[in-house]
């Protein structure tokens, strides 16, 4: 068991067998913690969302806006939480089998396996080992991490050539109301 679900049993249990004012002390001190979690959760959900949007806001087509809020420390963070993420994307793909190799085998099945694989000559290993090759572990292995780390490449020179070279400001609107009645009435 994990120490911090020991720590949560052994406070149940504590709160089962103590007298009544220490028991509504601690259910205090439960419903605080909950309040603090509604809180801080919520909070930091908002605060990582609004860091993705930074990030989403430099890389978009639209002229950026002079109130425009996004600092070094968002894109930063938005930037490490996308990386954390296809890392275990990536991770995920390379430890997942996409397809069934082979039916479950018994153990004496696995014994006979092993005896052939040990008995078999070079030329019929060689064949053994091409068989055993599947493209779901080709798509699993090579194909999936390959495109994530060739997608976050781009994203990595998209959001750095951006960054650098920003976009230009949204600029006033200064047209000739004159003109485009003379336009629009055909004058």
């Amino acid at each position: 068991m994990s120490p911090v679900l020991s720590l949560l049993s052994e406070w149940h249990m504590t709160k089962r067998s103590t007298s009544l004012p220490k028991r509504i002390g601690m259910l205090c001190l439960e419903i605080l913690a909950l309040a603090a979690a509604m809180l801080l959760v919520p909070t930091l959900i908002h605060q990582a969302v609004r860091a993705l949007d930074v990030v989403y806001e430099h890389l978009g087509r639209r002229a950026r806006s002079p109130w425009e809020y996004g600092t070094w420390l968002s894109i930063a963070l938005s930037v490490t939480g996308l990386t954390m993420w296809h890392l275990c994307l990536a991770r995920l793909s390379w430890g997942t089998v996409l397809e069934q190799e082979r039916k479950t085998m018994t153990e004496g099945e696995i014994q006979k396996d092993r005896n052939e694989t040990l008995d078999s000559n070079s030329t019929n290993s060689v064949e053994r080992k091409s068989q055993n090759i599947t493209w779901g572990r080709i798509l699993s292995r090579i194909v999936i991490p390959a495109l994530l780390l060739v997608l976050g490449t781009h994203f990595a020179y998209a959001l750095v050539r951006r960054v650098w070279v920003p976009r230009p400001l949204v600029t006033r609107n200064e047209v000739d109301m004159m003109d485009v009645m003379g336009q629009l009435y055909g004058l």
